[in-house]
């Protein structure tokens, strides 16, 4: 097990502005900032509030913030990370495959796909 902290994501360098509209008055500035941009978790939304990258009217804010209609939000975007899985050369057993479907039979103690303390080995690597 690692020691060391992860490090906070990039964020980039221009801030997006938004100016917040009545259907969202109400919400809290992390459920607001997820449901304006999916691909990105609550948890990074997060970090970035409190990395002070997040205002509202020009002011730091907590993720607790209740929206107000017409709040100006600036927010920089956490850089995307590269969850990408790197190839692993393990043989696996394929009973069937065609363009839409494949049938693995996968031993009972391999693990599918990467978790904590699980990073390599994993079907989703093969």
């Amino acid at each position: 097990m690692s020691d060391e902290l992860s490090s906070p994501p990039e964020l980039s360098s221009e801030p997006i502005e938004i100016t917040v509209e009545a259907r969202a008055h109400g919400w809290r500035i992390d459920h607001y900032l997820c449901r304006l941009y999916p691909n990105y978790t609550r948890v990074l939304f997060q970090t970035a509030i409190k990395q002070e990258a997040v205002l509202v009217n020009g002011l730091p804010v907590k993720a607790a913030r209740r929206m107000r209609v017409n709040d100006r939000v600036s927010v920089r975007l956490p850089e995307m990370p590269d969850n990408r899985l790197p190839p692993e050369d393990i043989p696996i057993d394929i009973v069937y495959e065609d363009d839409w479907i494949a049938v693995i039979n996968k031993p009972s103690d391999m693990i599918v796909h990467p978790g904590k303390g699980n990073y390599a080995g994993t079907l989703a690597g093969a």
